[in-house]
């Protein structure tokens, strides 16, 4: 298992703020660990980057400045993705970059606001599956498509990709980043990066059990900046388990 836990982010210039409000709660509440940040961005943004990067460091923290090039950015210049920025696919390509390097990677979304420790849940047993997620009702009832139906997935099975837990090695055996890229965008099917993991991985979900999900009010402040959102999803769970707050972009 890994010594540093290793964790995925991918932003675009307008979220990148959101998510030094990720990683400062996750150093928060994560005292003494050292994490390895795999920072996964295509903008410009040299200044944010720096400032990120400046955060990671004084927390004792590891870096990794991952810029998406050309060659691989064109994959996501397909129309169906013009309402939903891009930048949430670039977190995917650590299936390829981390393979035979690292044993794990916990992905966050930039909307997500770590509460607990999460080495356990970093540690945690995925049997023969090679991710682990929590499920996501409201999306998949808000959004019913075709999508779904023509690959089976349903309401019990769909699971949010804002905080995976990914089983590297596994998940590169299932399907190579660039291979799930290639089978799914090159077709303009319409559909969420999450639509395509839940596709892909169907079959290799290890889904929290002890996670649910409920809504509730809160208010949410860091130093640097005012106040983001008011009302929130929260991953609620097991005292031994991590919290997340997931807040709806």
């Amino acid at each position: 298992m890994d010594k540093h836990m290793n964790i995925i982010i991918g932003s675009s210039k307008e979220l990148a703020l959101f998510s030094m409000v990720t990683l400062k709660s996750l150093f928060e509440n994560n005292k003494g660990e050292i994490f390895d940040i795999w920072f996964y961005y295509h903008e410009t943004m040299d200044e944010t980057i720096k400032k990120i990067e400046n955060l990671v460091q004084s927390e004792g923290s590891n870096f990794h400045s991952m810029f998406v090039e050309e060659k691989r950015s064109k994959f996501f210049s397909v129309g169906n993705m013009d309402w939903w920025h891009t930048s949430i696919w670039y977190r995917y390509f650590c299936i390829d970059d981390l393979y035979g390097l690292c044993d794990r990677a916990l992905i966050l979304g930039t909307d997500v606001v770590v509460q607990k420790r999460i080495r356990k849940f970093y540690e945690e047993d995925l049997g023969d599956k090679s991710i682990e997620a929590v499920l996501d009702m409201g999306y998949f009832n808000k959004f019913p498509t075709e999508w779904h139906k023509k690959y089976g997935i349903d309401k019990y099975g769909y699971v949010n990709t804002d905080v995976v837990l990914v089983d590297i090695n596994k998940a590169h055996g299932v399907i190579s980043a660039s291979d799930m890229f290639n089978q799914y965008l090159e077709r303009k099917l319409w559909a969420l990066d999450q639509d395509v993991i839940n596709v892909c991985y169907r079959n290799e979900v290890y889904v929290c059990n002890d996670m649910r999900g409920e809504t509730i009010t809160f208010r949410l402040y860091d130093a640097s900046y005012t106040e983001i959102f008011n009302t929130f999803y929260i991953v609620k769970d097991k005292q031994e388990y991590p919290g997340f707050v997931h807040i709806p972009v």
